[in-house]
């Protein structure tokens, strides 16, 4: 049996207007899973966009449980209350769902860490410290970077560390621990996750996550799908607006109003553009839901 591994890249915070430091007023809070020696929660912050990741699916949102990724980095302003990927799929002809982040309560359906570490994790906070988020920008995650090359140079082998970015962030989670889901059951699926961001005057506003999804059993996973949840709150949630452009595959949220305490006129923006996928081996049908604008006029 063939097992499938699917690639996603996500570009996503992609912040398109620009506003002086201030200070956020957002009153909405969640109790999400709390960061600890086995659930990691840090910022990435090489440039403009000061972006909570965690190594259990969750990204966006912080670890008091309110919104996060700050832009511009430091004034506190937050775009997004809480992100992160779901998958479904059918397996043995049951439909399931893996939850990367549930907006109703902040809950993941995510370990850290191979399947193998699950049982360990959920009885000792302390176990497998190497599951823990890794980033490029740290002397001692480097010293274990996982990500090589292999150049076979004049007779020899030379093996090369491969960062893509300024500030590359690598985990790994699944979802095959039970306790952990809310409702179906597991999927069966490892998850190698790879944040990144620059900080040149291109794209020193944006981050991007590529997503590794393995089937990690011996049952076929059929009918896949993925997508990316995210409550995009743009400072008072209550007056965000949203849109969707299917050409150039960016669904966005905005606000025209001033927001109490930010300094820059509006409007204000934040933007997830699905960059890559797998290529599809049968056909591809786009749009149909109710009020969208199907761009081939059918």
């Amino acid at each position: 049996m063939v097992k499938r591994i699917y690639r996603l890249l996500l570009g996503g915070i992609v912040i398109l207007s620009f506003f002086f430091p201030q200070r956020l007023l957002n009153a909405k809070t969640q109790s999400p899973l709390h960061p600890s020696k086995v659930f990691e929660l840090k910022n990435m912050d090489i440039n403009n966009v000061e972006l909570p990741i965690t190594n259990y699916g969750v990204y966006g949102q912080n670890a008091a449980g309110t919104a996060g990724a700050i832009w511009p980095k430091g004034s506190g302003c937050a775009y997004i209350f809480g992100a992160g990927m779901w998958i479904g799929a059918i397996v043995e002809g049951e439909k399931r769902v893996t939850q990367g982040y549930n907006p109703l309560n902040g809950w993941s359906e995510f370990m850290p860490g191979p399947p193998e570490h699950n049982a360990d994790h959920a009885a000792n906070a302390s176990s497998h410290p190497e599951d823990r988020l890794l980033f490029s920008t740290e002397p001692a995650d480097t010293a274990v970077w996982p990500l090589i090359r292999i150049d076979t140079v004049n007779a020899h082998i030379e093996t090369t560390k491969v960062y893509l970015s300024d500030q590359d962030v690598y985990c790994e989670y699944n979802d095959m621990w039970q306790e952990q889901h809310e409702e179906t059951s597991p999927l069966g699926i490892t998850v190698t996750q790879l944040a990144f961001a620059w900080n040149a005057p291109m794209n020193n506003n944006i981050a991007f996550i590529m997503y590794i999804f393995k089937n990690t059993t011996s049952h076929t996973l059929k009918d896949m799908y993925v997508g990316a949840d995210a409550d995009m709150d743009i400072g008072y949630a209550d007056d965000d607006l949203v849109g969707l452009d299917i050409l150039r595959s960016l669904g966005y949220t905005y606000t025209t109003g001033q927001e109490s305490g930010w300094g820059y006129p509006p409007p204000y923006y934040v933007g997830f553009r699905f960059l890559q996928g797998p290529k599809a081996s049968d056909t591809v049908y786009v749009g149909g839901a109710t009020g969208w604008d199907d761009p081939t006029g059918a």
